[in-house]
């Protein structure tokens, strides 16, 4: 299964990405288009954000878990695309 938490966005003129509910496994981050911008995801019930990264992995150990990305730095490029895909 794959869920796009980002898709073809513009960091000049996105805010944040959309609340996306990720069910129980391994996730496994494809970032697509990041160069000089961070991104930091936001998981529901945890204060911490972390910088994301491409292969970075996402356990979800409860029924679900709303995860949500949002710009740490704006970078120069035209698109940035992240998928999650959960893991056999």
């Amino acid at each position: 299964m794959k869920l796009a938490l980002l898709s073809g966005a513009n960091p000049r003129t996105c805010k944040h990405g959309p609340a996306v509910r990720l069910h129980e496994g391994s996730w496994r981050l494809n970032v697509q288009g990041l160069v000089d911008s961070s991104l930091l995801m936001h998981v529901e019930g945890y204060e911490a954000s972390n910088l994301i990264h491409n292969g970075m992995m996402i356990p979800v150990n409860g029924e679900t878990a709303i995860v949500q990305l949002s710009f740490g730095v704006r970078g120069s490029e035209d698109y940035i695309t992240v998928i999650a895909e959960k893991v056999a």
